[in-house]
Parts: structure tokens; sequence; C-alpha cells
């Protein structure tokens, strides 16, 4: 559309200036000579075939942005049609046992490149590629559900850490980044958007959900629950042990929830918090912003190949430059940043 305001600019400008020629001239009385009347020829010539080059290239123009709307609705409504599918087969899979689930999710997942397995969790690590995207899941069996719990950075209310410090600091076997932050000037520190629980404490004063923020935790049972709350006593009301507040909530009770209309469509890296109908917690981290390597994806895209894979909630955690998951000691992905950034809080999964 750009290339066409700019094009419709030229061709009004031309015209002006041909009007603006002839307005210019000084004649002494209010009638114009005959002779007077005539514009050079030759500069007439060239402005014409200006103009008819412009608009050429305008009417060009203005198919290609047609062709371009008109594959972007296609590609809309074949997404759309592809949801309402995967939705019904995921209501299907809620009578399936949780063994054969476990089956038909590991079988979609393929064989995972890494593992650690001990008496408080097992965690499965996948890779999953697309054509826009590279990626890393990690599916957690809490056999202990204290295993898995959020730190705040330095266990200090307004301080930001790597995800690596985190896992270090907590002697961690597995890190993922968590919730969103900014940054408070006039206090000099950090502060997380939303909600923050740790260890069953609301850091900071309860805010209530503005727009999309949802609040996502886990439960002393290692459960997850979330959603927007209003009020104090719905925040309680989860029971959450830890949790951490972002935007927006992608799939609540299998069913995919309305992305807002400032993230349709952009495509970026991303880091995921979800659980399967076993019970199982993964994380799913995203590549992107570094063409050749990963472009990102989409919320939309993100959803999808959830639905597939039997996601029961999902919720899209602080990404950009923030996305990083480490395992066993060492980035896993690549952040878009070139190296880690430093965040407020973190997920954590102790051996």
């Amino acid at each position: 559309m750009k290339l066409v305001c700019v094009t419709l600019v030229i061709l009004l400008a031309l015209f002006g200036g041909l009007v603006l020629g002839v307005s210019q001239h000084d004649y002494p009385d209010s009638s114009l000579p005959a002779d007077k009347m005539v514009l050079p020829i030759e500069e007439l010539a060239q402005n014409i075939d200006l103009l008819y080059e412009i608009s050429t290239h305008l009417f060009a123009s203005s198919n290609f942005f047609r062709s371009t709307l008109d594959r972007q609705q296609i590609q809309l409504e074949e997404q759309q049609r592809l949801i309402g599918q995967l939705i019904a087969e995921s209501i299907a899979q809620q009578e399936l046992s949780k063994e054969i689930f476990e089956q038909q999710l590991l079988a979609r997942l393929g064989t995972p490149i890494d593992r650690y397995i001990s008496d408080n969790l097992e965690i499965l690590l996948f890779n999953i590629n697309e054509n826009s995207y590279r990626s890393y899941l990690a599916k957690i069996k809490l056999l202990e559900p204290s295993a898995l719990k959020v730190r705040l950075a330095h266990n200090e209310y307004g301080r930001i850490e790597t995800t690596s410090a985190a896992v270090a600091a907590e002697n961690a076997i597995f890190g993922v980044n968590g919730g969103g932050f900014w940054y408070a000037p006039a206090q000099d520190i950090y502060l997380p958007v939303g909600n923050t629980v740790i260890n069953g404490e609301l850091i900071g004063s309860f805010i209530g959900s503005i727009d999309d923020v949802f609040f996502c935790g886990l439960t002393a049972k290692g459960e997850l629950v979330g959603g927007r709350v209003w009020t104090r006593d719905q925040l309680l009301a989860l029971n959450a042990l830890y949790g951490v507040s972002f935007t927006p909530q992608l799939i609540k009770g299998r069913f995919p929830q309305t992305i807002p209309d400032r993230w349709k469509g952009t495509r970026h890296p991303r880091t995921i918090i979800g659980n399967f109908a076993n019970g199982d917690i993964f994380f799913w981290v995203i590549d992107g912003r570094q063409p050749g390597w990963s472009r990102g994806a989409t919320l939309e895209d993100v959803q999808i190949k959830l639905l597939r894979l039997g996601a029961i909630d999902a919720y899209n955690l602080d990404g950009g430059g923030s996305s990083t998951m480490v395992f066993k000691g060492k980035v896993i992905n690549r952040p878009s940043d070139g190296r880690e950034r430093a965040v407020v809080t973190n997920f954590v999964a102790m051996p």
C-alpha cells in the first residue's frame, strides 16, 4: 500500500506542476493571449509519457496488492478450517487412557534428542522444525511436583538475571525464561508484568488483568492452572504455588483462544508453557528473527501445532530476545539477541 500511496503523490505532483506552470506567468491583463496559451510541446510530451508510465505501474501495483490480500484471506480461511478439524480430533482424544495418549504423543513428537530421568522427574527433549522456524520442546513428567518452580532473579524483587544464571544458582537441570517484565526508570528496577507468585506468596501488589494479560502457574500437585484474573480472590482461588504473567492465552480446555488483533500474523521467537492430556507439562522455545536459521512462528502456527499434539492448555510466555532454554548446563536454542537476555523470572526444574 505504501507504494501505491507514493505513486499517487507523484501523479498529483505532476498535474499540480502543469497547473502551476501556467498560473505563475505574469500577464498584464485578465485575458490570456492566444500565443501564450501554448505550452512547450516537448516538455508536455515528456510529462505525458511519464504520467502514462507511472499510471501503468500503479495499475500493476494495485493488482499485486489485491492478489496478496486474496492469498492472505485464503490462508486465514484454511487455518480456521484446520483449527476446527483439530478441535474435533482433540475432543475425541479425551477418551484415551494416559498410556495410549503417551504413545500417540511420542509418535507425533518423534525420537527425543536428549533426556534426563531421576526419581523426581523425566525430561524428554525434542526438535520441532517447520518451514519458518526451528524449535525445542521439553516434555516434563513430574514424579515429584516440587521439582518444578519459578525463580525470581537473585531471589530479589526488581532484579534480572539470565536463564543460565538462574539454573546455576538453583543447581537445576533445566530452565526456561518466564513471565514478561518492564523497566521502571524512576526506581531503577525491573518489574514483572501482571502478577508473580513465588512459594505461594504474591510478589508486590495485586494487578487485575488488563486486556489479554493472564496469570499461569503450578499448584503444589504440579498441575498447570491459569487464566485472566480481575480480583485478588480469583488469583488465590487458583492455589498456585508458583506463577507468572504475560499475554495471550493460546489454548484453554483444548479450545484455541482468539488471538488479539495486534498479535495476529506476527512472526517472532516464542516461549510457550502448557500441559498434555496425560498431565505432563511442556515448555516450547522457538527461535526467530534469524534469517537463514529461523524466522520465528506466528501465534496461529503455535496453536495449530499444539492442537495436533493434543495440548489441553497453553500460554504464551515472554518471547523475542528473552526466549531461552537451558538443559544440562547448556543453552539449547539460539537467542535472537545473539546472547542470553537477563529476565525477571525463570522456570527451573530440579534434578
